[in-house]
């Protein structure tokens, strides 16, 4: 009986994973579509020997691409561009996405277990559900076209990032240290995609909870405000509106 639970949770977990890694084989582009031409240059250069920083910083519509430039051209030129390698690797950054809320929300189970003393049947029910619909959340093909396009590996990367400092503010104790980490990944957010930028500020009330409630120093705050702000003026240096977007 427990095996058999066992493998109904495992399947049920698993299966909009599967299914998912399936239909992006079926249905994803097997060459560089719409936007992503862009990149093409900037793979020619890379074999020339003459990419720079500068290519790398340089707009694409509102965005600054320079982290997912640089996943994606070190994929293309390993592969040969092959665009399943760059569809894949956003896929494994959704599974890390799932790796990581999956163990927020059962520790933070086990954490309730021990302190009420409930019944652990219901507690595991409540966990697995919690998990599956996650799951079925984070793996839904209702984002089709974000799976079939290699560009969109810049939405899938900005948003493991943002996970990422959250739960690394949520985890540990708020310090330089903890307050660096964060300001890394978040920068590297806001040069992967433009909303990106947003994790500076919606991270703040988390961060102000956890200084105030560990009775820390307050300069913590001024120094990510000020990484905020430098951050972000550089990002609009030189920034001009695509002409598409502008009405």
């Amino acid at each position: 009986m427990k095996y058999t639970k066992c493998v109904i949770c495992f399947i049920g977990l698993i299966f909009p994973l599967i299914t998912t890694a399936i239909l992006i084989y079926k249905y994803g582009y097997h060459f560089p579509y719409w936007d992503e031409i862009l990149y093409l240059p900037l793979y020619d250069k890379l074999s020339q020997g003459t990419l720079s920083i500068t290519d790398l910083f340089f707009l694409q519509n509102n965005h600054r691409p320079f982290f997912p430039r640089i996943i994606t051209l070190g994929l293309a030129k390993i592969t040969s561009w092959n665009e399943f390698s760059i569809l894949y690797c956003s896929l494994i950054f959704v599974i890390a996405q799932f790796l990581i809320l999956a163990y927020v929300i059962i520790s933070n189970n086990e954490k309730k277990t021990d302190y009420m003393q409930s019944d652990h049947s219901k507690n595991d029910t409540i966990k697995f559900l919690n998990l599956c619909y996650m799951s079925l959340l984070l793996f839904s093909w209702s984002q089709m076209e974000n799976w079939v396009w290699g560009l969109q590996l810049m939405m899938f990367f900005t948003n493991l990032l943002c996970i990422l400092v959250l739960f690394v503010m949520l985890k540990y104790p708020m310090n330089v240290l903890t307050l660096l980490i964060c300001a890394i990944l978040t920068t590297s957010a806001s040069y992967s995609f433009a909303n990106g930028l947003l994790i500076w500020f919606i991270s703040l009330p988390l961060l102000i909870y956890k200084i105030v409630k560990a009775r820390k120093n307050y300069m913590l705050l001024l120094i990510w405000l000020l990484f905020a702000v430098a951050v972000i003026s550089f990002y609009f240096t030189n920034y001009h509106t695509p002409s598409i977007s502008k009405t």
